[in-house]
């Protein structure tokens, strides 16, 4: 259940968020003439219609199947390389400790 909780609470939003652009959409055919009401319905079938376009996108990654190697564990091996110290400390940078080679 928990893998599909945010699948589902996004196609949650998805539905509210088409529900809402259609009575939108609805009002602003029965808003009659009034200039003030039609620019603010343009604005917010437009900032709905970007809303909706978003969630679609995010539900299509969500609703991938998931590869089953994912949770699995791997190993990185980092090494100094030829570069000398410079790389040593690179490479003690990048997994967190300070590694000293002699000179």
């Amino acid at each position: 259940m928990t893998e599909l909780d945010e699948v589902v609470s996004t196609y949650r939003e998805f539905k509210d968020c088409e529900k809402q652009l259609e009575e939108t959409k609805d009002l602003a055919k029965d808003s009659g003439g009034e200039e003030d009401m039609a620019e603010m319905m343009a604005s917010e079938i437009s900032a709905l219609t970007n809303q909706l376009e978003k969630l679609e996108d995010k539900l299509k990654v969500l609703l991938l199947p998931s590869d089953p190697l994912d949770a699995r564990n791997i190993l990185l091996e980092v090494r100094a390389g030829i570069e000398g110290d410079e790389a040593g400390l690179w490479a003690g940078d990048l997994v967190g400790t300070r590694l000293s080679y002699p000179s």
